[in-house]
């Protein structure tokens, strides 16, 4: 039976805690949001692209640091090969990017781990650990999953899922992935902490930068700090979207202009699964718009 307390994978869903870490490290003057990354990762030296020398943490935070997992398989799902990041950051040396930093956006998985060794370095403690403490994620029955599927999470619908079923998790290492896509929850337990953190004074999630051409009136086109930024034409209503797909299960968290959050979780993924997906967002959206419109 659903209930408000079910626990679903979060997948993506996860980098807006990780996001809200970095940007609330940067109000406390721990880091600025346009400091390179490789300042935090003195072990990298002898590059095979000087380009990442250019890289910053804005440009993780917002898909715009190089990285395109369209053109470059995406090391954080890698079947049965445990990613390099973050472990073996010296991987990051070799690395060649796919475009030239702040030149566009594309979605992908690693800028997010990188974010979470950077915010290990900065306050010396585990993500996992620092994200608790800072996040009191327990008091809202937030955990990170390792695999294995946690005893009152529910049973996912792996139909569509093609090649993996439900003993996926043992291809792929969950700790690693704990920055990008390893948050577990109820909707309404992380809907919660989001509202929490959007509360806060001078908070910049929804912060959007204009130097990148893009267009709101297209899904996955525009990203600020983690969201990305839809808005239909001639309608006030602008939403800010992190979505979230994994192995049998699908997410997406909808903040929006007027202070709503949205969390929707399913157990399940769509064949099309972009298109799909798409769908529900342009559904949300109508729905928020009329309920703005009327209210």
């Amino acid at each position: 039976m659903v209930t408000p307390q079910l626990r679903f994978r979060f997948a993506s869903a996860t980098k807006v805690l990780t996001a809200d870490a970095i940007l609330a490290a940067a109000l406390e003057q721990k880091l600025a949001l346009d400091d390179p990354l490789l300042g935090y990762l003195p072990e990298v030296n002898n590059l095979a692209d000087e380009r990442l020398r250019d890289v910053t943490l804005r440009q993780l935070l917002n898909h715009s640091a190089g990285f395109d997992r369209s053109r470059t398989p995406d090391t954080m799902f890698m079947h049965a090969k445990t990613p390099w990041c973050p472990s073996e950051l010296s991987n990051l040396e070799k690395v060649t990017l796919d475009f030239d930093p702040g030149a566009r956006h594309a979605y992908g998985n690693l800028g997010y781990c990188l974010l979470g060794v950077v915010l290990e370095r900065v306050y010396e403690e585990p993500f996992r650990a620092l994200v608790e403490r800072r996040y009191a994620l327990s008091d809202y029955d937030l955990k990170f999953v390792d695999g294995p599927y946690l005893s009152d999470e529910v049973q996912y619908d792996f139909r569509n899922s093609d090649f993996y079923m439900e003993n996926y998790y043992r291809y792929f290492d969950f700790e690693a992935l704990s920055s990008s896509a390893g948050l577990t929850g109820s909707a309404l337990g992380y809907a919660k902490l989001i509202n929490r953190m959007l509360a806060r004074e001078r908070h910049p999630l929804r912060e959007v930068e204009a130097d990148i051409l893009c267009s709101r009136e297209r899904f996955r086109s525009c990203y600020g700090h983690v969201f990305n930024i839809y808005q239909r034409p001639d309608d006030p209503l602008v939403a800010y979207i992190q979505s979230g797909n994994l192995i049998g299960a699908s997410s997406m968290v909808m903040v929006d202009n007027h202070g709503g959050v949205l969390v929707w979780v399913g157990n399940g993924m769509p064949r099309k699964m972009q298109e799909k997906m798409d769908k529900i967002k342009d559904i949300a959206y109508g729905e928020l718009s009329e309920y703005y419109t009327l209210h």
